[in-house]
């Protein structure tokens, strides 16, 4: 029996979508869970083949039970209204992901006035 060389490893070429995830490396994301509309907000670490996310230093804030969620609305209200827990490092499961925003540090007046954290947010 003999032992076969494996096939080298082709070279990964960029594309504007590698490259577009890319840039979200170690920025700040919020996702909407989709089965219990939990809030994670943490650190975009790692997005495999299957389009699971993977989150650092992650923060979790669940859902009021009376709270209306509006389809790609981040709902900031239950970041005010409550103290996130530590969870860590999460892995995401595609098919779990209601909403994904990313933190782009900007604020709006509208915004401000709110005096909120989180604005300006890029849904994706």
């Amino acid at each position: 029996m003999s032992i076969q060389p494996r096939p080298p490893i082709p070279p990964i070429t960029a594309t504007p979508s590698t490259q577009l995830v890319e840039s979200f490396l170690n920025q700040s994301l919020t996702v909407l869970i989709a089965s219990d509309a939990r809030l994670l907000i943490g650190y975009f670490t790692c997005l495999d083949q299957q389009g699971n996310l993977v989150l650092d230093n992650t923060y979790e804030y669940p859902a009021a039970k009376d709270e209306q969620e509006e389809e790609g609305v981040l709902p900031l209200n239950r970041l005010a209204s409550q103290e996130g827990r530590s969870v860590g490092m999460v892995l995401v499961p595609r098919k779990e992901w209601k909403g994904v925003w990313l933190y782009t540090g900007e604020q709006t007046a509208e915004k401000e006035q709110e005096n909120t954290t989180l604005s300006n947010d890029a849904y994706i």
